[in-house]
């Protein structure tokens, strides 16, 4: 099963309609290097997908967006306030998947609304969903893998009851197909709730920080590590751990542990921003993970935000980069680089920063804040020219 496209309206905060596509737009030639999995006709899976923008442009928010149609596709309850910022009244969701077992695409739609229970909390109910598929193999070009005016319409089955529904439906459809994404999602700021129980490997330790030996996580969220330059290993608890790792260390641990079993199911990792504490070489060892064909074999997808922009002058395609910005109205919108650039030899980074930043209004607040901190630094009384001993 992977994920092709999501289609949102009335989202809270973005331009209508907001797509985030995980398809290729540019052309895939035969000798393309790096692991772009086939789907069907020439629809090809992207290994990696960055959101690049502004503080504030919706970045982490459209991580949100991708992470709350996983939540729907692997049955999980949507009365989550994590999603509750994506959500104003109702949202209506079109999520277009492969099912690879049955040859077959399918399109999802689903309304979520908002709602007081008898308490007067916020919850959320999903209504109006429809199941749609069609064959894979009658598809011969992108454009028609989205076209379902033809296509079948499947009943879903639902509770018997009157009460609201959080939970999709379409769970009932992926569990009777024995389909489902492997996937893990790092946008809430949990980081330590991901741990692993067991051993972690020892090629990730010594990759994330030379001086680790062992580790390994026990149900009871004790942890035992070792280093390599001490003779007793030291034992403490998950919420301890951080006086013992640096967050850097503790990242990069999760980071590479979960990308390689979303690299051997064909999933997809989500991580909001890559490159908060995780040193730039070691982004690039991750990120190289999915672009190489022989380590991704099956087609797995990482997705992430980042400030990092010359970290994306190694991609060798455009379509890999999503750019996020406001418009008049204060909305997020998303463009691909590629609709931007056609040429794959010119530096990412010089081309996003010029779509994202306004060089004249940036001047402009920074002479402001120049201005608002020499008042503030000025002792009453004093000319704030004036030079202190």
């Amino acid at each position: 099963m992977k994920l092709l496209k999501i289609e949102a309206l009335n989202a809270t905060v973005f331009k209508n309609p907001f797509e985030i596509s995980f398809l290729t737009s540019q052309q895939v030639e035969k000798d393309d290097p790096g692991a772009l999995h086939n789907v069907c006709a020439n629809a090809y899976l992207k290994p990696v997908s960055a959101f690049v923008g502004n503080n504030g442009s919706g970045k982490s928010l459209s991580l949100k967006l991708i992470a709350l149609v996983l939540d729907l596709l692997s049955g999980k309850s949507i009365n989550n306030l994590f999603y509750s910022e994506l959500i104003k009244d109702k949202l209506k969701l079109t999520v277009y998947f492969s099912n690879r077992q049955a040859n077959e695409i399918v399109k999802y739609e689903l309304l979520i609304y908002k709602y007081l229970n008898v308490f007067n909390e916020v919850n959320y109910q999903i209504s109006n969903e429809a199941l749609f598929t069609k064959k894979a193999s009658v598809v011969r070009s992108k454009k028609q893998l989205f076209d379902f005016d033809n296509a079948k319409a499947l009943s879903l089955a639902t509770s018997n009851d009157n009460s609201p529904q959080d939970v999709g439906a379409v769970a009932n459809y992926l569990k009777a197909h024995q389909l489902k994404i492997v996937s893990k999602a790092f946008v809430h700021n949990n980081a330590l709730l991901n741990f692993p129980v067991g051993e972690i490997s020892y090629d990730i330790l010594k990759l994330v920080d030379p001086n680790l030996e062992r580790i390994s996580i026990k149900e009871d969220c004790s942890v035992v590590i070792k280093f390599s330059n001490q003779n007793n290993p030291v034992h403490v608890t998950l919420d301890c751990l951080t006086p013992v790792l640096s967050k850097g260390v503790i990242l990069g641990i999760l980071y590479f542990d979960y990308a390689i079993k979303v690299l051997k199911h064909g999933g997809l990792l989500i991580i909001d921003d890559l490159d908060a504490h995780l040193n730039k070489e070691l982004v690039k060892v991750l990120v190289s993970l999915f672009l190489q064909a022989k380590t991704n074999l099956f087609g797995a997808s990482l997705i992430f935000t980042t400030h990092y922009l010359q970290g994306l002058d190694s991609l060798n395609r455009n379509d890999y980069v999503n750019i996020l910005t406001k418009d008049d109205l204060g909305l997020f919108k998303l463009e691909n680089l590629s609709s931007i650039i056609s040429r794959t030899d010119l530096k990412k980074s010089e081309v996003i920063n010029k779509t994202i930043t306004n060089a004249g209004q940036l001047q402009e607040e920074q002479l402001l804040l120049e201005e608002y901190v020499i008042n503030q630094v000025a002792p009453a009384g004093e000319p704030s020219n004036k030079t202190r001993d």
